[in-house]
Formats: structure tokens, sequence, C-alpha cells
């Protein structure tokens, strides 16, 4: 005989949350009976509410919150909460006792771009050496290796026009650049732009010289002898 399921347990507790970003480690909550032993032909419906630990720290959970359980084991995948703060989650089920998880910090997921090289000097129509390179950071300039967003870039300040490959995906939190030309002359500012899911986020370059293309040398027609042409008759 099996017995009836009475109480909510968890087995995987929440984890890795920064605001606006699915938790890097999501809950696994099991449907259990009076024992403690897992009850595997449950399929009740488990949903989860959020707890902060004070007023201050209140914010809103999204994602899916009400999940089935499968064999007895619900597994939440997306859940996400919006403001930073220390938090626990709630996990409720129609006819069986509650489980809350343990307490976890939830840190502010705010990115920022850090230009780790930035362009050199250049002359017009030609690429610049050396090429820009953009990092994904976190709030503490850390960069986010698991960032794949997309960086593009304008010229921000100076007469210049741009040129190349204007947006390029991030790869492991690093955007390279490798073909941007500038046609122009004098001083110049490029702006890199990018819009993660915590909001968009940019950031200037230093200033860069573009001098003028040199100067085509005329150097007259090719051709042998001074001899006047004559002509055919």
């Amino acid at each position: 005989v099996v017995a009836p399921p009475t109480q909510l347990g968890i087995t995987t507790q929440p984890g890795g949350a920064e605001t606006g970003i699915a938790l890097t480690v999501q809950p696994v909550v099991v449907i259990l009976d009076a024992t403690g032993a897992l009850v595997p032909s449950a399929t009740n419906a488990v949903t989860v509410s959020l707890m902060p630990n004070t007023a201050a720290d209140a914010g809103a959970l999204s994602g899916t919150t009400t999940v089935n359980a499968v064999n007895g084991v619900a597994t939440f995948s997306d859940l996400t909460i919006s403001r930073q703060g220390t938090h626990r989650l709630r996990f409720t089920s129609a006819g069986l006792t509650s489980v809350t998880s343990a307490s976890f910090k939830v840190t502010r997921g705010e990115r920022q771009l850090v230009i780790t090289k930035q362009p050199g000097d250049g002359i017009s129509y030609e690429q610049l050496v050396p090429q820009p390179v953009v990092e994904l950071a976190d709030e503490t300039g850390a960069k986010d290796s698991r960032a794949t967003d997309a960086v593009t870039v304008a010229i921000a300040t100076g007469n210049g026009a741009l040129s190349g490959t204007l947006t390029v995906n991030a790869v492991h939190g690093t955007a390279k650049f490798t073909d941007l030309v500038v046609t122009g002359s004098g001083a110049q500012t490029l702006v890199f732009s990018a819009a993660p899911s915590t909001g968009p986020v940019s950031v200037t370059s230093a200033s860069f010289n573009v001098a003028p293309p040199p100067p085509i040398v005329w150097s007259g027609f090719f051709g042998g002898g001074g001899a006047p042409p004559k002509l055919n008759k």
C-alpha cells in the first residue's frame, strides 16, 4: 500500500541569484509521505512565492511559479527575482504541509561595459590600430563570462564616419572589434552600447586621432621619350 502524500520537501535549494536574471540554481521540491519518503505517484501542483527577510528586501518573483510534480518531483526552471537583498522561497500545495527554503542573497544584476583595449590612432580610410575590445562586467567591474550580448559601436564625438562590423556578439563576456575604419580627420571618440536583460548600458572610449589620408603625388604619364605624337596618314 502506497502511503499518501502529506508534506513537501526541498532537495535542491535556490541560489546563484542576480536581479532580473534567472536563478543559477533553480529549486527542486519533492512530495513526501508522513515518514519523509518520496511518493513517486504524486503529481500535485506546487506553487512558489517570495518571502523577503525584511520589507526593504521585498521584490517580485517571476517565471513559472506553479509546477506539476512528475514522479513526485516538482522542478522549477526559470524563477527570477526583481530586487536585491536576502530572500527565501515558500512552496505550497493543496492539502500538504508547506516548506520554506533556506535564506539566499540576491545581488544587483546590473551590467556595465568596460573597454579593455582602447581604439588607437588611425589614418582616414584605413583600419584603426589597435582595434577596440569591450567586456560586459558586473557591478564590481568583474567580467561576466556568461554574457553573450551584442555590443554596438558608433561615433560619439568627431567629424568621422564609421564603417566595418559595427555590432559584435560577446563571446564569454568579451566583444572584439576587428575591422573598424574611421573616414574623417581629427580627434574622435567611440561609444559602445549593449542591452542586456538588466537594462541598456554604454561606455565611451578615450579620444584618439585620425590623420587625413596621405596626398596623391602626381608624377606625370608613363611613356618613352619626349617626341611629339605623329599624325598617321
